[in-house]
């Protein structure tokens, strides 16, 4: 009787790797988790820039910036949103994400009081009532200090 050995090779872009790898998997225990997981699926801040936690590993988040890039950032780096009282100074729209082309939520009125929870690329993320939005930075010219300034358009 002859044995017939079949031989099974897993290709991808860098060559061929080996099989057994996935016939025969090492069990290793995973790292701990020492992020907090309880911010998991929230929305903070990272460099004043508000993310959403979408998973942790060892001492890292991974964050979801608001056009939807993902990057591993350390979990003492992200903080809570900021909470700064403002009032608007013109009417405007609210949207649903930070782009002019993005779905409408409501309408801000002159002297409407909101908070301004971040920035990012020319918007400011705000909550108004029990609404979450963008609004547009007429110039994005020294947003960083308009922003540690209370400074709100």
């Amino acid at each position: 009787m002859r044995k017939i050995f079949l031989r099974i090779c897993i290709y991808t872009s860098g060559g061929a790797i080996d099989p057994l790898l996935f016939v025969k998997p090492q069990n290793e225990t995973p790292p701990a988790v020492t992020a907090p997981v309880v911010k998991l699926a929230t929305m903070a801040s990272y460099s004043d820039i508000p993310v959403t936690i979408s998973a942790a590993t060892r001492n890292s988040y991974k964050v979801i910036y608001p056009d939807n890039r993902s990057v591993f950032v350390n979990a003492v780096q992200v903080k809570p949103l900021l909470d700064l009282p403002e009032t608007i100074r013109y009417r405007q729209p609210l949207y649903n994400a930070p782009d002019s082309n993005a779905a409408q939520i409501t309408e801000l009125n002159t002297k409407d009081n909101v908070k301004v929870k971040g920035i990012f690329k020319g918007y400011q993320l705000i909550g108004f009532g029990d609404k979450t939005g963008w609004i547009k930075i007429p110039s994005s010219k020294n947003t960083a200090s308009k922003i540690n300034s209370g400074a709100v358009f």
